[in-house]
Order: C-alpha cells, then structure tokens, then sequence
C-alpha cells in the first residue's frame, strides 16, 4: 500500500544528527549574566529617574509620586461673568498646582472656553501680559514650586465657566 509508506514516514523518529555545545557560554547574540543600565526601545527608556514624558517608570517611583487622587485641597471657582477676574489664594507653602476646566455634559449650551490666569492681579479680565492661556479640555500641572501666599487670577470669555484647582503642600 502506498498510503501506508507515507503514513509510517511521517511518525519515523528523527535521525540522531542534532549536536549541542557544551559550555558556560550561550551561543549567540546573548551574553550569560548580562548587566544592562539602560534599555532602550522603540517607545521610551528604562532609567532610574524618567526625564521624559514617554519613559517608563517602576511601580516604586509612580507610587512615590503625587498623585490627583492624594491633593491636600481642592477649589471650585465659578468665573460667572464673562471677562471679570475672579481670585483663589492658595496655601502657604504650595508645591504643586492642577488646573483645569470643569467638562460639561452639554457642550451645546455650555461649551469648554479658554481660561486666562495669572499670578498677578489686573492682568485677566482685559488681557495683558504677563498671563497664562488654558485651552478648552487642557490640563495645567506645575510642580516644585515653592509659594508662599500665592494668589491665582482667573478669567473666561464664557459666563458660568467652572474651573478646578488641585493644590499639594
């Protein structure tokens, strides 16, 4: 039977012709026991401390930082009248600031605005330099600060606009 050959060929036990090295050593691209300080992909970088936005970090770093979640106070200040400064002073001794825009579900009769801000009062409402602009939807997030009796200016071009402040000490 011919089919049978082919059927008893395919269950046969490989000839011994396979030879492995011996040694301490692997054979190849690899090194036993290599030591790497940094590795480098394609997307970021393994080092001791992340300087980049797409480093990758250790769960110990990442729990060891700030987090929004942990903040020591947080405001809510309603800008209610278009292009008017409105004030929010913050603790003694701040080290980190979040702000940002509050989202609003219904973007047809509410939409997100630009928020204006600054350090300095009178700068805002009519804008003059020295201000900060917030675009709808961003995130302003500054660490390492060191303020003491700090003051933060705000205003909008949108009546009714709601924005957070996340504050650490």
């Amino acid at each position: 039977m011919v089919g049978a050959n082919k059927f008893q060929r395919v269950f046969q036990v490989p000839k011994d012709n396979i030879t492995f090295s011996s040694g301490d050593k692997s054979k190849g691209i690899l090194d036993d026991y290599s030591v790497r300080r940094n590795v480098a992909t394609k997307e970021g970088t393994i080092e001791h401390i992340p300087t980049e936005d797409n480093h990758i970090v250790n769960k110990r770093y990442v729990d060891n930082v700030n987090t929004v979640s942990h903040c020591d106070a947080a405001y809510n200040v309603t800008l209610t009248l278009a292009n008017t400064e409105y004030s929010q002073a913050l603790s003694a001794n701040t080290k980190r600031i979040i702000i940002k825009q509050r989202s609003s579900s219904d973007y047809v009769t509410n939409p997100l605005s630009v928020i204006r801000f600054s350090y300095e009062p009178n700068k805002v409402a009519i804008p003059v330099e020295p201000y900060f602009t917030l675009d709808k939807s961003k995130t302003y997030d500054i660490q390492n600060l060191n303020l003491t009796g700090a003051t933060i200016y705000l205003a909008s071009e949108t009546a009714g606009t709601v924005v957070e402040i996340q504050e650490w000490v």
